[in-house]
């Protein structure tokens, strides 16, 4: 079953992989178109731009015009020289500017006054510009102000007609050649790309960015759409782009409209996408065999993990068992152990009764004969004899405890009372082994449930601890504070050697201690656990090989009922 999950993972991961390559290669291709349409727009602009600064037959016309009537207002100037002056600004501008094929100045009646003409022209052309320039010329007198005229065509050959009156009812007239217009533009280079431009009579030319030069387009062969700039930018497909003369491929069609002072005009890039289609083939083949390549490794990784897999399911079943057979031996340990500390217990319980009764009565005697003798060695004796005889009774006492449960008597006991009773008790033992014992209660801490005498055995057995574990000189701590579930946190703390790592899990045993012999029973740690116990709470013990020991105890509070803190 996990094997079947495994493998179903790994055909996810290598779908999800692969679906990621492809979905980044497309992103990626679309960034690239976008930066493409983006290069060509700019192109366009730039064109359209070159285009408008030398479409500036206004300025001129603006000039001539100047020219002609400061020289007709003054009276002052010589006439014949004036005129000589703007005639020969007249031809100047005919033979200076490429595209300028004809200038005039024409009356209101249509007579031409002036007539400047390209030496290059042929008669023929001039023959069919003269009649529309006279008409172009009579419509800006007749309108008082510019005009457009029909373009007019010879053949291949596409001339802009230009009209701006003067003041004294006539008009200047330019007629421009709308192909060398558009060769002398500084068009910008862009590769695996087609220019063509609309002029103002609807003729499309094309290959003005070559060194051939402008020539008039068919107008069947070139799209409507870019002959109008509708919708720009705009896609064609292979077909459309193949007949445009571009790689068969899918091109952007890119447009841009001025108007300028011969007309409106379209500039148009087609640039075909090919070298983006290239390059994004390039990256999605890396991407996929990329994945491929992770896929790959995902696979061989997979097919190891599966493997693993299963060798750690047949492990994991060897560990269980393992240790289901450890636990089993574990619990067969401790109910052997048990029953030995209850047979250790009992024993106990009848050396007890059996050795207390003939203590008492070596330790009355010896009382008795110490108040018959007087001062002497012999009376010293008796206090050691009397003073070890005491020692025995109270591990006597301890055993007894020990062994049975103690009736108690649980009130409301307060803690600081305590602590003080068994700072006092413990003084002597403190002042001989130099220790400092600090006390840190917190403030407003509630009453304790317990029965008092047991709760100062407790802390004298974990102080007494503290005390022989600790070196001359050392400190020990005892802090208290409210804890959670109506609950007081007690700690003892000492700096002294510590217990050692693998005896943390036998420390409340009975008889277990890690004492010099004949200086402990190994009782009072498992009393304080016992009592601990009794009264519902808990006790830990944490400790760090020469750094000390720190003994915790989870004690209930009592319930308040009233101004019961200390």
């Amino acid at each position: 079953m996990r094997t079947s999950a495994g493998a179903a993972i790994i055909l996810v991961a290598l779908a999800a992989i692969v679906g990621l390559s492809i979905s980044s290669a497309t992103v990626e291709q679309e960034r690239l178109l976008s930066e493409f349409k983006e290069e060509t727009r700019q192109q366009v602009h730039a064109s359209a731009e070159a285009l408008l600064r030398l479409d500036s037959v206004h300025q001129d016309m603006r000039m001539l015009a100047d020219l002609v009537e400061r020289s007709r207002q003054d009276r002052e100037l010589d006439a014949a020289t004036e005129r000589r002056v703007w005639e020969s600004a007249f031809h100047a501008l005919a033979v200076v500017v490429v595209h300028y094929r004809v200038i005039a100045l024409v009356d209101k009646n249509g007579s031409f006054d002036v007539l400047a003409l390209d030496p290059t022209e042929s008669q023929r052309a001039v023959g069919a510009l003269l009649p529309e320039v006279r008409r172009a010329a009579i419509g800006a007198v007749t309108k008082g102000g510019e005009l457009l005229g029909p373009p007019v065509r010879f053949g291949a050959r596409s001339f802009l007609v230009y009209a701006t009156p003067t003041g004294d009812r006539s008009a200047i007239v330019v007629a421009s050649d709308a192909a060398l217009l558009l060769r002398a533009v500084g068009w910008p280079q862009l590769s695996n790309a087609r220019l063509f431009v609309t002029d103002p009579s609807d003729v499309v030319w094309s290959d003005c960015d070559t060194p051939t030069g402008c020539r008039a387009t068919d107008p069947t062969v070139v799209p409507s759409s870019v002959r109008e700039a509708a919708h720009s930018p705009f896609s064609l497909n292979a077909q459309q782009a193949a007949l445009l003369g571009l790689y068969p491929a899918a091109a952007v069609c890119i447009s841009e409209r001025l108007v300028g002072p011969t007309g409106n005009w379209i500039v148009t890039w087609v640039a075909s996408t090919r070298p983006i289609v290239t390059r994004g083939e390039s990256i999605l083949a890396r991407i996929i065999t990329t994945a491929v390549a992770v896929a790959l490794v995902v696979a061989a990784v997979g097919t190891v993990l599966l493997r693993q897999q299963r060798k750690a399911g047949e492990l994991a079943n060897q560990l269980r068992y393992a240790n289901a057979q450890a636990k089993a031996q574990d619990l067969e340990n401790q109910l052997v152990r048990a029953d030995r500390l209850i047979t250790v217990g009992v024993m106990a319980t009848e050396i007890a009764h059996e050795v207390g009764t003939p203590l008492a009565v070596v330790r009355g005697r010896a009382e008795q004969i110490l108040r018959d003798l007087a001062a002497g060695p012999a009376t010293e004796d008796l206090r050691v004899i009397i003073k070890h005889v005491d020692q025995i009774s109270s591990t006597i006492r301890q055993l007894l405890d020990f062994s049975r449960r103690s009736p108690h008597d649980r009130r409301s006991v307060s803690l600081a009372l305590v602590v003080e009773r068994t700072r006092e008790l413990l003084q002597l033992k403190l002042e001989a082994r130099r220790l400092h014992l600090s006390v840190d209660l917190e403030a407003q801490l509630p009453m304790l449930t317990a029965d008092q005498e047991q709760l100062q055995q407790v802390l004298v057995n974990l102080l007494l601890n503290a005390c022989d574990a600790s070196e001359p000189g050392g400190h020990i701590h005892v802090s208290a504070r409210k804890a959670a579930k109506d609950m007081v946190l007690i700690q003892v703390l000492d700096e002294g050697r510590g217990i050692p790592t693998e005896h943390l899990e036998v420390v409340f045993d009975p008889f277990f201690t890690t004492k010099p012999r004949g200086e402990g029973t190994g009782l009072g740690l498992s009393i304080a656990a016992g009592i601990v116990r009794n009264h519902a709470g808990q006790i830990d013990l944490l400790s760090t090989p020469g750094r000390g020991t720190t003994v915790t105890v989870l004690w209930p509070a009592s319930p308040p009922l009233g101004d019961e803190y200390v």
